[in-house]
């Protein structure tokens, strides 16, 4: 610990070529971390998307003076393995629930209303219908807006089956319901965050 307690002061002051003793002696603990999250959602990685992890989980640590790094106390005898460990995991779920399980509703926001109970089971390509001819920021932000509008029930429901990714029957078993109300469930919340763009975009325009 004395070593890294050294290392991180080193960090800390600027020293010429702390940092970069830094990444080597932590880079393969960011990268076995980033990888084992990955296989813990499913997720089947890609070294693209580990690299920008890896470079985003550096950028945090240098942020505003080092700021997340100096909040690292040493409190507890936690050593700083276990905790860089814990925010390359909370980085990399930030960053695969950012990126990709949203694309997962937005898709669902792309289906007819009228067919939403029909293929609410299917995953095949969609054409965009609400969020069409929409830029991808604007989207996101539209999109936001409606989840925040979620009852909590609503958003635990989401979370399970896009956000974690886990299959509508163990989502139904989790929740207390049979996989049909989870089905008919998860179709009404689609349609509330449809109708709820649907007015944004109706008073943006008015």
């Amino acid at each position: 610990m004395k070593r890294e307690k050294l290392l991180v002061a080193r960090c800390l002051t600027g020293k010429k070529g702390a940092w970069g003793e830094f990444v080597d002696a932590y880079k393969g603990l960011i990268y076995n971390t980033i990888f084992r999250t990955f296989h813990s959602v499913g997720y089947k990685n890609t070294e693209e998307i580990a690299e920008d992890i890896f470079q985003d989980f550096f950028t945090l640590l240098l942020k505003d003076g080092c700021a997340k790094l100096r909040s690292f106390k040493w409190k507890n005898d936690c050593s700083l393995v276990y905790w860089l460990g814990v925010v390359t995991k909370n980085l990399t779920f930030d960053h695969l629930q950012k990126h990709f399980s949203r694309g997962k509703i937005l898709a669902s926001l792309a289906r007819d209303s009228s067919e939403e109970e029909a293929v609410v089971k299917s995953c095949g390509p969609l054409d965009i219908d609400v969020l069409k001819n929409i830029e991808e920021k604007e989207r996101s932000d539209l999109f936001e807006n409606a989840l925040a509008k979620l009852s909590k029930k609503e958003f635990n429901l989401v979370e399970l089956i896009y956000f974690r990714e886990l299959s509508y029957g163990r989502a139904a078993f989790l929740i207390g319901k049979n996989i049909d109300a989870v089905y008919s469930q998860n179709a009404r919340i689609i349609r509330k965050l449809k109708k709820i763009i649907e007015r944004r975009l109706r008073h943006e325009c008015s």
